[in-house]
């Protein structure tokens, strides 16, 4: 019996080291977001998800931090108390977990017109003004063969555009005030000058209906964001299988704790009589 407490022990150790790490990683990144001069909040200061969502990921950070040094100290010590504390600390998190699963479902049509207005603001606010997130705009156009968020016609309003700034990067005003430049990346395999030749789209091509005629045959007209969406709902049976696995992880973890609570608790007793 006392090889079974010890496997359990282990495996409760196993978790809560786990949930150290994760919450550890979670506080870290969202403190980085939090601290940086985030062009997010001036392009879009009335989101109330990017406001409180840093905030929201730190306060679940330090929860399942504590929660892991709770657990492994309850473990290493025996201590029936603190993994008392480490088992409602699981608790709360996988109801939590289960509600926000809950209301993303109940709201997913919600969440994906969010998706796509962010990558949309995204293009036509943060792309040559951020490189971080310009090298991965380009990573994803040159991945997916698509062109901004919902087609190439974003890159008419960008900002450095609207600015008539020269920017930071190969995508400026033309010449030609009736026109605009798409970044290299939506070219797809042309050689240098053909995809400078290209990436020129008329101002005219922008016009719904009878853009998909003038603008080049040669440049992405897809948007990423629909490309990404569909690749979402493609790996959907891996994410509900890793959700299932984690679940399935934590209720072990619960029923294991609570068992050894009992038997400290028991064995506590024993020794008091």
């Amino acid at each position: 019996m006392s090889a079974c407490y010890g496997c359990m022990k282990y495996g409760v150790i196993y978790v809560a080291l786990l949930f150290m790490v994760t919450g550890a990683a979670i506080v870290a990144l969202s403190a980085y977001f939090l601290l940086e001069q985030d062009i997010y909040l001036e392009v879009a200061p009335e989101d109330e998800y990017l406001k409180y969502g840093r905030w929201f990921l730190i306060v679940a950070g330090c929860v399942m931090l504590i929660g892991g040094i709770t657990g492994c100290l309850g473990g290493f010590k025996q201590s029936s108390s603190l993994l008392s504390a480490f088992f409602s600390i699981v608790l709360i998190i996988s109801l939590a977990e289960l509600a926000a699963g809950v209301y993303i479902y109940l709201n997913q049509d919600e969440f994906v017109r969010y998706f796509r207005a962010q990558m949309k603001n995204s293009v036509q606010n943060l792309y040559g003004v951020d490189e971080y997130r310009t090298k991965g705009w380009d990573l994803m156009q040159k991945g997916m063969q698509c062109c901004g968020a919902t087609g190439f016609r974003d890159y008419n309003s960008n900002i450095l555009q609207r600015q008539e700034s020269q920017g930071i990067i190969d995508m400026r005003l033309s010449a030609n005030s009736g026109s605009y430049q798409v970044p290299k990346s939506c070219c797809g395999d042309l050689s240098e000058s053909q995809c400078e030749s290209a990436r020129v789209i008329s101002i005219t091509a922008s016009i719904p209906g009878i853009g998909d005629v003038l603008a080049s045959s040669s440049v992405y007209k897809e948007g990423c964001a629909e490309k990404f969406i569909d690749w979402m709902k493609s790996k959907s049976p891996y994410f509900v299988g890793a959700l299932i696995g984690i679940g399935s992880v934590q209720i072990l973890c619960l029923l294991f704790t609570c068992i050894l609570i009992c038997a400290y608790r028991s064995r506590r007793s024993t020794y008091k009589n």
